[in-house]
């Protein structure tokens, strides 16, 4: 279970099974001080890291291996009421799968629970690259 202390804007997540502690607070534009993620970066966070972690462990399971994978996640926010329009998710592997699973990873990436949770008209722009430093083998 989550509880969440709020002050001014200032909120203060805990997860008590776990004991961890997460820290939000609303951007300056809207009344905060901007010390902290925005609750919009938590959405972008969870998305990310829900995805990521979906892939990894689907890969694992059809034998591919995805160490290494990072994920970035940009929001855009519609600015006539300030709410998520949409996602754009870059996926990085640092090794190459083939073009054939590309395909296969982008249905579970779109299917992971909280890329399905998220409102019909939240656009989602998915892209897989090579990270950096990639060497073929």
């Amino acid at each position: 279970m989550l509880e969440i202390e709020v002050e001014n804007g200032f909120c203060r997540v805990e997860h008590s099974r776990v004991n961890a502690m997460l820290e939000t607070d609303l951007t300056p534009a809207r009344g905060g001080r901007g010390l902290s993620f925005s609750p919009t970066d938590l959405m972008a966070a969870a998305v990310g890291s829900c995805l990521g972690s979906t892939l990894e462990y689907e890969a694992r399971l059809m034998g591919m291996d995805l160490s290494g994978m990072g994920v970035s996640v940009k929001l855009k926010l519609c600015h006539l009421r300030e709410n998520v329009q949409s996602l754009a998710v870059l996926v990085r592997l640092k090794k190459d799968i083939g073009a054939s699973r590309y395909d296969q990873l982008r249905k579970i990436a779109l299917e992971s629970t909280v890329v399905r949770s998220l409102a019909s008209n939240i656009q989602i722009d998915l892209e897989f690259s090579l990270a950096p430093g990639y060497v073929p083998g």
